[in-house]
């Protein structure tokens, strides 16, 4: 039983390059007496335990440094960062206050040389020590501060009023509405660009939407009103909308990648094409080949395409290539060639690769 439980302690004690090696023979063990025994099973177990609160130290160290995974060194999509530890600042501590040091230059708000309104403060026309009357020629400029402030919001009412009359020759000459006026009463472009800014660059959910512009406005809408509205905005940015798409088509290189979204519950797709001067996004059902083919029916011509090089995106890739060897037969050679040109590959995700997609 001795011996036994001195070889496990000799494996344990093996693991710490500052412990005794206990390099022993079942003969060598024999040998000793039980005293002997006894005294190397308590040295054995002393120097186990020391290894184990040494290893523990170790792994606390270990987990401290860890780096957990994110989007930046996986193929983990953005939306799992929002909970993410931020990684800590790598600069000194310093033992300067915060905010601006002794010497430092100050910056105040600057006085607007073209105000928009004066307001002329004068004293009252007599002395209230003589009594002495005052013209108001007789003051003089002291000193002059300045307020910046915006002007207290309130919906203005514009009615448009058409007018005509009946020529001598029977013609009825009329008027006419400006074209965006084609409702009896309705909200006007500057709340509809409002309601479209504040939604689609601030996010603003429909319920705080509403109450944003009840306060700032005193306007009561509902968010079936919102809704309609922004699908107006919408429809109305669909010419700039596309005008980026095809911008991203005709650019030389072309970044591609997309990331999962949840909607009601469904995992869905947000795509992304980016070029050096515009961005292209798109929210699709699919991750794979009916998106890319949906925004960019006919590839990218004479483009060098970007994209991280996960299986999914590069057989979808793929899949592009026979489309585009349907539409265009006679680039058989060259299609071919680029669809078996090797991918790099980098299974932690953060690689990226390039590959000529064109036609």
């Amino acid at each position: 039983m001795f011996v036994h439980k001195l070889l496990s302690l000799q494996k344990s004690a093996d693991l710490c390059t500052n412990a005794k090696q206990l390099d022993w023979t079942i003969s060598e063990l024999k040998a000793k007496t039980k005293d002997q025994l006894i005294d190397l099973l308590t040295t054995c177990t002393q120097e186990a335990d020391e290894l184990k609160a040494r290893i523990a130290i170790l792994e606390k160290k270990l987990a401290a440094h860890k780096i957990p995974t994110t989007s930046r060194n996986s193929s983990m999509p953005p939306s799992t960062d929002l909970f993410s530890h931020r990684n800590q600042s790598l600069r000194e501590k310093s033992t300067l206050k915060t905010g601006g040091q002794p010497g430092h230059k100050g910056h105040t708000l600057a006085k607007n040389p073209h105000p928009d309104f004066r307001v002329k403060h004068l004293p009252a026309e007599h002395c209230p020590f003589c009594k002495k009357s005052f013209q108001s020629s007789d003051f003089r400029l002291i000193e002059e501060r300045q307020v910046v402030d915006i002007p207290k919001i309130k919906a203005s009412v514009t009615n448009h009023q058409v007018y005509g009359a009946i020529c001598d020759c029977g013609h009825c000459h009329t008027g006419a509405f400006p074209g965006y006026v084609n409702a009896p009463v309705q909200y006007g472009p500057n709340l509809s660009s409002l309601v479209g800014y504040l939604s689609a660059r601030q996010y603003l959910p429909m319920a705080r939407l509403v109450e944003l512009i009840y306060s700032i406005t005193n306007i009561r809408m509902s968010q079936g009103t919102v809704a309609n509205m922004l699908a107006r905005v919408t429809k109305s940015v669909v010419p700039i909308y596309k005008g980026i798409q095809q911008s991203i088509s005709e650019a030389a290189v072309v970044g591609s990648d997309e990331t999962s979204v949840k909607v009601k519950g469904q995992t869905d797709w947000m795509w992304v094409w980016q070029s050096q001067s515009a961005s292209f996004i798109s929210y699709e059902q699919s991750r794979g080949y009916a998106s890319i083919i949906k925004n960019f029916p006919n590839g990218f011509k004479n483009s060098t395409l970007v994209s991280d090089a996960l299986s999914a995106p590069r057989d979808e890739l793929l899949k592009l290539f026979d489309h585009l060897l349907e539409l265009n037969p006679e680039e058989v050679d060259k299609l071919e060639a680029l669809s078996l040109r090797p991918i790099s590959f980098n299974p932690g995700g953060n690689e990226i690769c390039r590959d000529t997609f064109s036609h």
